[in-house]
């Protein structure tokens, strides 16, 4: 079985990749190579959480679109937070690692709460206003 292909992984936070629909709604994209992943799970939580450990909960990212070379996943997630971490897990079958902040980590390794990918603020002044 071939290694997940990690060149092929990317996502950009604050972009067209990570963006909020609305106060309460953000999408948020994962490009891969086509066929490597069996599974994509997005885990998010409160960024503005005071607790020393941030809670996550988890969310299946389904693939929606497939071409020539790569995989888009995305997911729309509703929450009442305006300030997002997040990482997502990814899984091709054989193994699992975290996709955190731009590094690629197991998931027994612990990463401080700043290697998160973030969404630091949804601010109403902010959002795209289609005319």
């Amino acid at each position: 079985m071939i290694p997940m292909q990690y060149a092929a992984i990317l996502h950009r936070p604050m972009s067209e990749y990570a963006f909020p629909l609305d106060e309460r709604h953000f999408v948020f994209r994962l490009r891969t190579a086509k066929g490597d992943l069996k599974r994509v799970t997005f885990y998010y939580a409160d960024r503005a959480d005071m607790a020393s450990e941030l809670t996550f909960y988890p969310l299946d990212m389904p693939l929606i679109r497939t071409d020539l070379f790569y995989d888009w996943y995305e997911i729309t997630l509703e929450t009442p937070w305006q300030r997002i971490a997040y990482y997502f897990l990814l899984d091709d079958g054989k193994e699992q690692c975290r996709f955190a902040g731009e590094c690629f980590e197991k998931m027994a390794a612990h990463i401080e709460r700043s290697e998160y990918f973030q969404y630091p603020f949804n601010h109403k002044a902010d959002l795209a206003v289609v005319p």
